[in-house]
């Protein structure tokens, strides 16, 4: 239970420094050490993801491989 708790802290706190870097309606879901973060599609581009892993690596404390950047419409 009490990893389950913690994963959702990073999640919340990973969305809120998304939020704060200007990715609005970003969601992320945090799984066995990967993170998978959602946006709308006009939010990606290459500098994008980069900054989006960047962030990710430093919030939630998981290597680069295992961090992917999806697009919705």
């Amino acid at each position: 239970l009490s990893a389950l708790i913690e994963e959702h802290q990073h999640e919340i706190g990973l969305e809120t420094a998304l939020l704060e870097a200007g990715y609005e309606n970003a969601v992320v879901l945090m799984q066995n050490g990967a993170v998978t973060v959602l946006l709308p599609e006009a939010a990606l581009s290459e500098a994008a993801g980069v900054q989006i892993v960047e962030l990710c690596v430093i919030h939630a404390g998981v290597g680069p491989e295992n961090v992917r950047v999806m697009g919705h419409r």
